[in-house]
């Protein structure tokens, strides 16, 4: 399989973006609904106070990362970050695995491998 095909198999495209609460929650979902253990970081940037106007502390929410892994009960793997959508900076579009570079599919653990298609097809059902 070439790298367009791994590519394709690592990557999970949201049908609609998600916000970053609402991504977090399906990640958590899949996590349940798979018996995976769900390790996340997420970040968020905001600024309260506005330059221009200043009785305006209201935040204004800029743009967020959410980088995890799914681990199975056997102890394989999966790490991921969210791709962020290409229209709109507070969204998320998808779910991109890590990869090992220069290695094809083929060459990949394949319990992670099954991670990750476990987790798409659950997306591809869920978000349908």
């Amino acid at each position: 399989m070439a790298i367009d095909g791994l590519f394709e198999r690592s990557t999970v495209r949201f049908v609609t973006p998600l916000s970053p609460e609402e991504t977090e929650a399906i990640l958590q979902d899949i996590a349940k609904k798979q018996s995976y253990v769900l390790r996340l970081v997420l970040e968020q940037h905001r600024t309260f106070g506005n330059i221009l106007d200043i009785e305006d502390y209201s935040p204004d929410i800029g743009s967020s990362k959410i980088t995890g892994t799914y681990s199975a009960r056997d102890g394989t793997s999966a790490s991921f970050s969210c791709e962020i959508d290409t229209n709109d900076y507070r969204r998320f579009g998808g779910i991109r695995f890590s990869t090992i570079p220069g290695y094809e599919v083929e060459e990949h653990n394949p319990r992670e491998v099954a991670i990750w298609d476990a987790v798409k097809a659950y997306l591809e059902h869920r978000l349908a």
